[in-house]
């Protein structure tokens, strides 16, 4: 993925994954492929339950990329107890986020490498169309790279 520059989407737990390092049960290492790590949601509202489930509006950081011609803010169904959490000097690559008791990150894009922290599979028209721009992404970064067309 890294060194040939294939196109990831990863989708909850494999948005978690690509982090430094997580938190949950415990301190593990993660794949390393972002400066980030999984910290567990503390929202400071008790009416805030754990895991966030349901649908929740995601704040649209960046239009373009997985976001495009969708609405801001665009509505995603969320199943998680644990978020991404970025250092503050490289929050350049949220394209999204969430609040549940506390803002999160939402979705990211860094080169080749995008991430959700909600489910497009489970999230209707708004879902589809964030998977249809992953795989219109992913073609045109094959195109570039290959410099042939499908």
């Amino acid at each position: 993925v890294l060194q040939e520059k294939k196109s990831f989407l990863g989708i909850c737990l494999g948005m978690q994954l690509v982090a430094k390092r997580g938190f949950e049960g415990g301190e593990h290492e993660g794949l390393g492929w972002l400066d980030a790590e999984v910290v567990p949601l503390r929202p400071s509202d008790p009416r805030h339950r754990i895991p966030h489930m349901g649908w929740n509006d995601t704040n649209v950081v960046r239009g373009e990329g997985l976001f495009r011609e969708l609405e801001n803010p665009a509505t995603f169904y969320y199943l998680h107890s644990f978020h991404l959490r970025p250092p503050e000097r490289s929050s350049d690559w949220v394209s999204g986020t969430c609040s549940h008791g506390e803002e999160f990150v939402a979705a990211f894009e860094a080169g080749n490498l995008r991430g959700v922290q909600f489910h497009p599979e489970k999230s209707q028209g708004g879902g589809l169309t964030l998977l249809a721009n992953f795989l219109r992404l992913s073609d045109a970064a094959r195109v570039a790279k290959e410099g042939v067309a499908a």
